[in-house]
């Protein structure tokens, strides 16, 4: 593995790690719905979907960017208008590292990082 996919893995694995950290403290002090488990099942694809899509192509990081905008905009309102329940911010959270993670193992731990991601972070 090279210098720059061990540097891509470490970020990805490490922003992994702190986004399911903040969701288990998060989880910790609002009312945790426990019993809508699936939201993070369902982070999980869509965020593992949305990060290999960014990772092989420029459409693919401005999918992701939109979808995650969307995404903060609509809980943020959810929340204000208390039609989503805070209690689901953690299991988002973990689902979104957990969906990071599994993208960063399977593409640059047990696959080569892809090339786009590669030239992206290169030129960064």
């Amino acid at each position: 593995m090279s210098d720059l996919s061990e540097r891509i893995v470490r970020q990805d694995i490490g922003i992994a790690i702190r986004n399911v950290t903040v969701g288990v403290m998060l989880a910790g002090t609002v009312a945790f719905a426990v019993d809508q488990w699936w939201i993070s099942v369902v982070a999980i694809v869509v965020a593992g979907l949305l990060s290999a899509s960014a990772d092989r192509s420029r459409a693919g990081m401005w999918v992701l960017i939109a979808i995650g905008t969307v995404a903060i905009l609509g809980l943020g309102w959810g929340m204000l208008r208390d039609t989503v329940p805070t209690g689901v911010l953690p299991l988002v959270l973990i689902g979104m590292g957990a969906g990071l993670a599994l993208n960063r193992v399977l593409f640059g731990v047990l696959r080569p990082v892809p090339e786009v991601r590669q030239r992206r972070e290169d030129a960064a």
